[in-house]
């Protein structure tokens, strides 16, 4: 069973300490006597006693569900408990560092995805789509899918209100998870842990359909073939300014559907700015689609 701050407390004093917790009719004083008692146990900067604390966090079975549902098994389980405590547990051991080393490791290992299977697209487009891949609310799908939100170790107090559901939580756990098995085994390796995740993404399977049926980049096809079918109307294209030279110029056109204005795009010509409006449109509705 995972941990709370209670189970830690009496799982490491007597039972007169246990006793003196127990018939505490003050909250605020509890926690305070159990936050003292976590700090005195990491005292002295023993790396021993910080193993055998997040080592005592999770049980052997949580450990193996855990491992199964993310298709990973640590070497070093430290790693993966660390990745997954909250700072409302315990505000130094916590999973802030691996989410920040997590962070820089999917960025570069989406990049190398996107650089490697999608090479009709332009750097634009491929800023374009890798800032929503790297978005929370795609990390935190592929987080809630993968249960890992069900597993993260936190103060009763967070998980009562809702901790464990919050996307922004679920989405840096995630990204900690990322670090971790980075630390835990090799770059190609991680790799091919998170590109196996990427399953869980909308936003990454509509991507796929998309450069399926794209090979020539006629986005505006697609769209129009998309919109036809969803709302029985065609969208329309306005160029929103012309800029440079005539023998220069970038035109800058924009979609509109149902008179809302979504995606835009820039070009040498208006044809190159509309096909750009039209992919950013489509990542527009994928996105939509994704956070439904």
């Amino acid at each position: 069973m995972i941990k709370s701050h209670k189970d830690i407390k009496n799982g490491n004093n007597n039972n007169n300490d246990g006793d003196k917790i127990n018939n505490l009719s003050n909250e605020s004083n509890a926690n305070s006597i159990i936050a003292n008692n976590i700090n005195l146990l990491l005292s002295g900067n023993s790396q021993d006693k910080k193993i055998q604390y997040i080592n005592s966090l999770l049980n052997t079975d949580e450990i193996d569900n855990i491992e199964k549902l993310i298709g990973y098994i640590f070497k070093n389980k430290i790693y993966l408990i660390h990745a997954l405590i909250h700072k409302s547990f315990d505000n130094e051991i916590n999973y802030e560092r691996l989410e920040f080393l997590g962070d820089s490791v999917i960025n570069t290992i989406y990049s190398d995805i996107l650089y490697k299977d999608f090479p009709l697209y332009s750097e634009g487009d491929l800023s374009k789509i890798k800032s929503f891949l790297i978005s929370l609310d795609n990390l935190a799908e592929i987080g809630r899918k993968l249960k890992i939100n069900n597993y993260i170790i936190m103060e009763k107090g967070e998980i009562i209100t809702g901790g464990r559901n919050k996307k922004r939580i679920i989405g840096n756990v995630y990204e900690s998870i990322a670090g971790a098995i980075f630390l835990d085994s090799s770059y190609n390796r991680t790799k091919k842990v998170l590109l196996n995740h990427l399953k869980y993404s909308n936003y990454f399977l509509n991507l796929i359909n998309l450069d399926n049926k794209n090979t020539t980049n006629d986005y505006k096809s697609t769209l129009q073939e998309l919109i036809q079918k969803k709302y029985n109307i065609v969208p329309k294209y306005f160029i929103l300014k012309k800029e440079g030279p005539d023998h220069q110029s970038i035109f800058s056109v924009c979609v509109k559907i149902n008179n809302k204005i979504y995606g835009c795009g820039k070009g040498e010509s208006k044809k190159q700015a509309e096909q750009f409006a039209a992919l950013d449109t489509l990542n527009q509705l994928f996105k939509e689609d994704n956070i439904k």
